[in-house]
């Protein structure tokens, strides 16, 4: 049996019962590698408590492609800041970015996100006419 991950997910993208968790790790030399974890949650009938399941239903199958592309985004923009970060190793994390009591991104993170996405936003793409006259 796997021991218990000492930091909690970086993200948990949920459609319904379906959920894909990502994962940030360190590797010995300090880079940041990433994974995911599929899986659902259901209420064990014995006990009444909330519990996860690895396998997938088929039903559960049908979600992935929705969810699949949403950790890939998310995997991404964590990726672009450590890169952003490797510029000045000074201010490169070196362990998790989400509170170890809550499992939410810290103050910090979520500043950093924000300026990010603020960073990769594009003006508005003008409306366009498909209107079509003969």
């Amino acid at each position: 049996m796997s021991s218990p991950r000492k930091d909690p997910p970086i993200e948990t993208l949920r459609d319904g019962q379906t959920f894909i968790k990502v994962w940030r790790n360190l590797l010995p030399s300090g880079d940041p590698i990433y994974s995911s974890t599929t899986g659902y949650t259901y209420t064990d009938k014995e006990t009444g408590e909330p519990r996860e399941s690895r396998s997938l239903r088929d039903s559960d199958l049908l979600k992935l492609p929705e969810l699949a592309p949403r950790a890939r985004a998310v995997i991404r923009e964590h990726r672009e800041v450590d890169r952003a970060y490797a510029t000045d190793p000074e201010k490169k994390p070196q362990e998790s970015r989400r509170s170890r009591s809550t499992g939410n991104p810290s103050p910090s993170r979520q500043v950093e996100r924000s300026q990010f996405r603020q960073s990769r936003q594009h003006p508005p793409a003008r409306p366009q006419d498909h209107s079509y006259e003969p």
